[in-house]
C-alpha cells in the first residue's frame, strides 16, 4: 500500500449499488465491465512467501516528523 496523501482519497458511499445501477442502465458500461472481467487475472497473494510481511508493514501508520 503506497503512501497516498489524504486529499487524494474520496468517500464514494455505496459504490456497489451505484456500479450495479450503471451496469443495468448503460449498455456500453456493461460491455466494458464484461471485457474487464474476461481479461482480469486473479493472483492468490496468500501463496506468495513475501506477501504477509509486506502487507503488515504497509499497514503501519507513518511516523510523524
Amino acid at each position: 500500500l503506497p503512501p497516498i496523501p489524504g486529499d487524494c482519497i474520496e468517500f464514494v458511499g455505496n459504490a456497489a449499488a451505484a456500479g450495479a445501477n450503471t451496469a443495468l442502465l448503460c449498455r456500453d458500461c456493461r460491455q466494458e465491465a464484461e471485457t474487464i472481467s474476461r481479461t482480469a487475472r486473479y493472483v492468490e497473494l496468500a501463496n506468495r512467501a513475501d506477501f504477509q510481511q509486506t502487507f503488515t508493514e504497509a499497514l503501519m501508520f507513518p511516523a510523524e516528523d
